[in-house]
């Protein structure tokens, strides 16, 4: 398992993460639809971001939503579904 929380990167790296992620976001929603995988991924990183630069609600969210659309796309006891679980728990 993955420590998401430990890290020597500076925050403005992290600041400019969240934006371009934000746009991916966009991006992918419109072009692969609300409930692909590959939407369920950004979104992942998204809230894995959101919660380093302090946003907790939004990241939370972000990961929670991944977390549904994996669990329906690729069924709860997949390895990248039980992943995100773990890091919702973990940050619960």
């Amino acid at each position: 398992m993955h420590e998401y929380n430990t890290t020597c990167i500076e925050p403005i790296f992290y600041e400019e993460a969240d934006q371009h992620l934000r746009n991916m976001l966009i991006f992918f929603e419109m072009e692969f639809g609300q409930h692909h995988s590959v939407t369920a991924e950004c979104q992942f990183t998204y809230g894995l971001v959101s919660l380093k630069i302090g946003n907790e609600m939004q990241g939370h969210e972000a990961i929670k939503s991944a977390h549904a659309i994996y669990a329906n796309n690729l069924g709860e006891f997949d390895e990248k579904t039980k992943e995100v679980e773990d890091v919702l728990l973990k940050v619960d």
